[in-house]
């Protein structure tokens, strides 16, 4: 016979997964909104220009607040109770899927905007961006690893494979500044 506890229990169980799973979903929508915000400051940044130096700081300010929502997404992802089931990791994976090319674009903007962050006129600019980089490569290896653990097992395969693009992209940005 269930007692009262258990029941109560079993009854809270599909809201605290829903609930998690909701809570990641979300953390990973704020995620794309800043690194969309990412790529349009990248999109405009010109380090050559007289406003090079506030759009440098308005680019490591997005930075910033990328990592941090990481971070968030990947200690909520951590907290889900998991792995969560096969709908629910699908679900998680299509939307990480949805804005990786946002990613990918943004990482290859900083490559492509290396000589323009050189010109900005203070010293050390690009320095912050491989400080950044790093930091970003950390977060989101950290939230990657942390999806994969909450992955159903028939989904894992998956689920490394979608993050190798990414990876990627991080490595030939953070190669791009490793002279700094």
């Amino acid at each position: 016979m269930l007692s009262i506890r258990s029941l109560f229990l079993l009854v809270l169980l599909p809201a605290t997964v829903f609930g998690a799973v909701g809570d990641v979903e979300k953390d990973i929508s704020d995620i794309e909104a800043f690194v969309t915000a990412l790529g349009d400051s990248l999109a405009k940044f010109d380090g050559h220009s007289a406003s090079g130096l506030a759009q440098a700081l308005a680019i490591h300010n997005d930075t910033l607040n990328l990592d941090i929502a990481i971070q968030k997404a990947t200690n909520d992802t951590k907290a889900a109770p998991g792995p969560v089931g096969i709908d629910e990791a699908q679900a998680i994976l299509a939307k990480f899927k949805e804005f990786q090319p946002t990613i990918i674009a943004a990482l290859d903007s900083v490559v492509a905007k290396k000589s323009d962050f050189k010109a900005v006129p203070i010293f050390g600019v690009p320095t912050i961006v491989k400080t950044d980089l790093t930091s970003l490569n950390a977060s989101t290896k950290a939230f990657e690893g942390a999806l994969i653990a909450k992955t159903p097992a028939q989904l894992v395969p998956g689920a490394q494979q979608l993050v190798v693009p990414v990876d990627d992209a991080f490595g030939r940005a953070v190669s791009a500044y490793k002279e700094f």
